[in-house]
């Protein structure tokens, strides 16, 4: 998200990638410890992907020091940042989602691409197996 934020958003609105602070909501501190890997710094622009990590814990204990409550502020619509169209307030915002595994599909995404790129195959149905390959690499 942050090399979405910063390379493709940042620039479609005059933004550079050191102008932009992006802070990651994240389910696990391990998270902190990945997002400031060297691979997720973009060196010609000397800027992170992600600028700052928190967690759900964290945030519950920010609101905790202020005495303050999820309920104490005001919904507002989501944005939709990567597109021109105007979201109309009355329908709402449309989130869409695709079948796959666990790991939230990437893994049958690339399969099913590979599959159409190089045999030309449109895949049916695939059944994932959670497990872990034994075999020799």
């Amino acid at each position: 998200m942050g090399s979405l934020l910063k390379l493709v958003y940042g620039p479609k609105h005059s933004y550079a990638p050191g102008e932009i602070y992006h802070v990651s909501l994240m389910s696990c501190f391990d998270r902190k410890l990945e997002s400031s890997r060297p691979d997720f710094f973009l060196e010609g622009d000397l800027a992170r992907e992600v600028d700052a990590v928190i967690t759900p814990v964290e945030i519950d204990q920010i609101f905790e020091q202020q005495q303050k409550s999820l309920f104490d502020f005001d919904p507002v619509p989501l944005a939709d940042l990567f597109c021109q169209d105007k979201v109309d307030s009355s329908q709402g915002v449309k989130m869409l989602s695709h079948s796959g595994s666990g790991s939230g599909g990437y893994s049958e995404f690339v399969l099913r691409e590979a599959a159409r790129e190089i045999f030309q195959k449109n895949l049916g149905t695939i059944e994932w197996i959670p497990g872990r390959y034994r075999g020799a690499y």
